[in-house]
């Protein structure tokens, strides 16, 4: 919806045909920089060849990021299965840990509003103060495994660690920083991209990881 307004107020001046192709450019930045990015609009309006920084576009950015928290707010729920699957491993004294590329403020108002804010032992955001580092980046990995180790796992090894997330190239990132699997769950916008490292497994929920490890964690 957010799209549809930028893309009828924008035509409104330079006509519709230009911005024919919006819904495209807007999932191609997404899949680069991830839903979660601050500037994708602006982003958008540069791919264009709007400055956003003009006045009118500006102010446009600015109402389409309103309508964003607007509709989050009332929309947003988790994943089937999500909550049952973290409060699973939870019971079993597993840590669960979350890593997000993105403003820490606003992506952890988004565990506030998902419900699942108390699910995680650790969240590590990209835009924290003492982080700086975005998946792929081996490094962001590494300081999940350290703050993990700090909370309540000091015998901790790598190779105990499990990344599960939908992007291909966060695999990656998990295979560079030394974790022991990736899963992939293969749902989403980003389920027809390939990765250059395979992960241990694809999936396509939660509840299939959740079948995945049990074996593995004596359940």
């Amino acid at each position: 919806r957010v799209v549809h307004y930028l893309k009828r107020e924008l035509s409104k001046e330079q006509g519709r045909g230009r911005f024919s192709d919006i819904d495209y450019k807007r999932e191609k930045i997404v899949r680069r920089k991830s839903s979660n990015y601050k500037f994708q609009y602006n982003r958008l309006f540069m791919a264009y060849g709007l400055d956003p920084k003009e006045q009118k576009n500006k102010e446009l950015i600015d109402s389409a990021v309103d309508m964003y928290h607007e509709l989050r707010d009332k929309n947003f729920r988790p994943i089937k299965k999500v909550q049952a699957t973290l409060s699973y491993f939870e019971s079993k004294g597993v840590a669960n840990v979350l890593i997000t590329n993105g403003d820490p403020v606003k992506q952890r108002e988004k565990l506030k509003y998902l419900g699942i804010e108390g699910k995680f032992k650790v969240v590590v955001a990209s835009g924290d103060a003492d982080v700086k580092l975005e998946k792929p980046n081996p490094g962001i990995f590494e300081i999940t495994f350290r703050r993990i180790k700090e909370n309540g796992f000091p015998g901790l090894k790598r190779r105990q660690c499990v990344y599960i997330g939908d992007r291909p190239e966060d695999i990656i990132g998990a295979h560079n920083a030394g974790w022991g699997m990736a899963i992939r769950i293969r749902k989403g916008p980003y389920r027809n991209l390939m990765s250059e490292i395979e992960p241990s497994y694809v999936v396509k929920s939660p509840s299939d990881v959740q079948n995945l490890l049990k074996p593995m964690i004596g359940a």
